[in-house]
Formats: C-alpha cells, structure tokens, sequence
C-alpha cells in the first residue's frame, strides 16, 4: 500500500514541481544578507570541503559552492528543480530526497547549507531533521539554516517572478530555533536578521 503524503508535503511540493521554471528565473540571484552569508559560511570551511545543499531548488546555491571548489550534493524532494539542476550545474550531484529521509552516511560532510528550506515542514518536525543533519555532518561541520520569522504555520500563495506558488511555511521565533539547534546538538550557536521584500527572516550559523 503507498504510504500517503502529509497535506502539507504534498501541496508544497506540487506548487514547487508545477511552477519551477518560473522559480528557478526568481532565484538566480542572492538577495539581501544571502551573499553575505554565503560568503561567510565559503570562507569557514576547509579547501575541498564536501558540502550539503538541503533544499538545493535549481542549483543556485550549489552553483556558488563549485566555484569555490567545493564538491557539493544538492537534494530537493521536487523532481522538476532537480532536473533544472542537473542541466544548470552539471559538475553537481543532485538528487530528489526528501529532507526528512535524509540517505547519507554519518560524518560524511563538512558543511549543511538549508537556505528557507526547513521552514516548509509542520514544527513539531523540525527537531528530527536538524538531529539528521548533525549526525551526517563531520565533527566541528557547519552548519547554516534560513527562516522565516514570524508566529504560528500555515499555508500561504506568494508570487516569485512569474508565479503564484502555494505552500506550507511555518514561522519562527529566534528563540525558538536556537531552541532546538541546542537540542539537535549543535553549539557556537550565531543568527543575524535580515528584512527583504519577500518578509522578514533570520539566519543560523552553528558547529556540530
């Protein structure tokens, strides 16, 4: 019997897969604090490093990492976006997984990049994915994670570019994701905010 797909899963995903042409154009650029985390996050990891993209949409942000001779695996659970990936940025591994089932072996990167990606997930969720993302990250892994800040979840129908994409977001406070980075295992906790025109968010640096 096919195991069924959360409401909340489903109808992110159907909007991501549907409209990702249209949101590939909106994310090709760095918007607001991005490149400066970004860039922060480049210059903290050792050459060579090996980098997780969680969350990877069309391949921006992997595309980033390569030029900076990263090897970087890059995993979404929309199909379409994956396949823009893969043409986009063909020295990258993409794969379509779900952040949830996260198939990697323990210790197996240097650096977790989850750019406005584990917001999409009910929060009751969010503790069980960030203790996987600490356990495939090696000792002393970064560890970087974008949220929308806010209260409460819900479904919301943005435009990005072209499109009108529907999809499950959950609101956090600051607290409460340092909350649970705590809880995950993770220290030297660090955020900073930052206000854009798609709302108000807030970024997370931390070390496993």
């Amino acid at each position: 019997m096919q195991k069924s797909i959360p409401d909340w899963k489903e109808v992110t995903q159907k909007s991501y897969d549907i409209h990702a042409e249209e949101f590939a154009s909106f994310t090709t650029v760095f918007r607001g604090r991005l490149q400066k985390w970004i860039d922060y996050f480049s210059g903290q990891l050792p050459k060579d490093s090996v980098v997780l993209d969680v969350g990877c949409g069309a391949g921006r942000d992997a595309s980033y990492f390569i030029s900076k001779d990263f090897s970087v695996t890059g995993i979404d659970f929309s199909e379409k976006l994956i396949d823009i990936a893969r043409k986009k940025v063909p020295k990258g591994k993409f794969l379509v997984m779900d952040f949830e089932e996260l198939e990697f072996t323990e210790n197996s990167f240097d650096g977790a990049w989850a750019s406005a990606s584990l917001l999409h997930m009910p929060k009751e969720r969010l503790l069980s994915v960030l203790i996987k993302i600490n356990s495939v990250l090696k000792k002393g892994g970064l560890f970087f994670s974008l949220y929308r800040v806010g209260k409460g979840e819900k479904f919301t129908k943005e435009k990005r570019g072209n499109a009108v994409l529907e999809r499950f977001y959950a609101y956090y406070k600051p607290d409460e994701i340092r909350s649970l980075l705590k809880k995950a295992g993770f220290k030297g906790i660090t955020s900073e905010l930052d206000v854009i025109e798609t709302g108000d968010w807030v970024g997370f640096f931390a070390r496993k």
